[in-house]
């Protein structure tokens, strides 16, 4: 038998930085494309579009069939002392609900897909206009405190900088309506 006299001693890391967080000027963004959002969007698309294709499909299919004849013999088996109009609906909704599942099981994974790369690429449009953004920014106020304190010739060197800034102007990604840039433009200006 073994006997341990001393207590066990937990492991604890040692950081030798600062506990405080220093602010940073560049401070990270947060990328407002958020992919869980833009994957639930595109599942309920699916299911959304799989539920429209099984009652289409059961409209069409409807039209062939007695489906009177269909659920009541169908409903016997399985409820046999069910009222018909519960048959029937139990029919209805259990072919509609397999024809949706059989629609999503093929098409949710290429739905799924397909919405993972645009989300990769909306995510990096918007990381490139962010930075992109934030570096006009700051060379245009560069340039205004370097205007206040300039002669004439330094100005007229500022004013062309600030005119191939504005020339040089990054695009705006295909992805954002320009009415959302108005209400943008709105916010910062009373800010």
């Amino acid at each position: 038998m073994k006997v341990n006299l001393l207590p066990k001693i937990p492991k604890t890391s040692v950081k030798f930085t600062s506990s405080k967080k220093e602010k940073n000027t560049d401070a990270k963004y947060k990328n407002p494309i958020n992919s869980k959002m833009e994957y639930l969007s595109a599942t309920v698309a699916t299911i959304s579009s799989g539920l429209a294709f099984a009652v289409y499909f059961l409209g069409d299919f409807v039209d062939d069939i007695d489906m009177n004849n269909f659920a009541q013999k169908t409903g016997r088996k399985f409820m046999p002392k069910a009222h018909p109009l519960i048959r029937y609906a139990v029919v209805l909704l259990g072919a509609i609900g397999i024809l949706s599942a059989l629609y999503c099981t093929l098409k949710l994974p290429k739905n799924l897909y397909s919405t993972k790369v645009e989300t990769y690429k909306k995510q990096k449009e918007m990381d490139v206009y962010i930075r992109a953004n934030s570096a006009e920014k700051k060379l245009t106020e560069r340039i205004d405190e370097e205007a206040k304190n300039a002669d004439s010739q330094k100005k007229q060197n500022l004013a062309t900088d600030y005119i191939k800034l504005r020339s040089a102007k990054n695009n705006v990604p295909y992805f954002i309506s320009t009415d959302t840039l108005r209400q943008i433009e709105k916010m910062q200006s009373k800010n």
